[in-house]
């Protein structure tokens, strides 16, 4: 990931998503390979794109706030993974 709008919502930064990261980490390193993937409480869309970057799945960003939709799909298209993530509200 290269390029991150922040808005109202987060860089990634944050213990959860950090945490998040590193779970999606040890799945990678076990093998763990989903059909698909969902995010729940999209905010910046950067979980789906890191979801995104290592498995081939079919990937669903949603939220209930349409305004962290738009950022999340404005941060798909900004690091070129648009085609990857569904990011719905």
């Amino acid at each position: 990931m290269s390029t991150i709008v922040y808005d109202q919502f987060g860089s990634g930064h944050h213990g959860t998503t950090i945490g998040c990261l590193r779970a999606l980490y040890r799945l990678v390193e076990a093998g763990f390979s989903p059909d698909r993937v969902a995010v729940i409480g999209c905010g910046s869309g950067v979980l789906a794109m890191a979801a995104a970057s290592v498995w081939p799945s079919c990937v669903i960003d949603s939220d209930i706030d349409p305004v962290a939709v738009v950022v999340a799909r404005s941060n798909l298209v900004a690091n070129g993974i648009e085609h990857r993530v569904e990011a719905v509200f």
